[in-house]
């Protein structure tokens, strides 16, 4: 239903990778809290809904995903894979556009939908480095990890001013 805002979350986190619950309790916050969805996306380990059916609740689904990890020049490169039918996994690249131009193309094989995480992760992607992503559908522009220096600094833009110049 498009005719409503719905409270979601793409990109999180359980033990299972390095958050710091297990899935049962990321589910129920989320749930609990107000969110309409949530993509549980666990580093190159895709989420399947079906063996959490018990947290789903009318109004709060759960939806598959992976954050597909990647090395680019030695520097991590993350896209999130939701809706995907299978586990991508990650692997190690020259470059960061390769390792972007990879996993996206992973996730678009499956049909699935490519989310380009947290650009600013350890300074890992420039704005020039997005248009590798070919084909993917959305970029995270805010994350509340200490790392992903998300409103940029004084010498690189925020992940807002990416996607401004990326729809530019």
């Amino acid at each position: 239903d498009v005719s409503a805002f719905l409270r979601g979350n793409l990109h999180t986190h359980s033990l299972l990778s390095d958050g710091d619950s297990p899935p049962q309790d990321v589910y129920a916050y989320y749930r609990d809290h107000g969110y309409a969805f949530l993509v549980l996306t666990d580093h190159n380990s895709r989420t399947d809904p079906a063996d959490y059916r018990a947290e789903q609740r009318p109004g709060f689904v759960l939806i598959p995903g992976e954050e597909v990890t990647t090395l680019g020049a030695g520097k991590p490169v993350h896209v999130n894979a939701i809706c995907s039918r299978a586990t991508i996994g990650g692997g190690t690249f020259a470059t960061t556009r390769e390792a972007l131009a990879w996993a996206v193309a992973r996730v678009k094989e499956q049909d699935a939908i490519a989310l380009v995480n947290h650009p600013n992760f350890d300074w890992t992607l420039t704005v020039d480095d997005l248009p590798a992503a070919h084909g993917a559908d959305l970029l995270e522009i805010w994350s509340g990890h200490p790392y992903v220096n998300s409103e940029g600094d004084v010498l690189r833009p925020s992940h807002e001013a990416m996607w401004t110049r990326m729809l530019d």
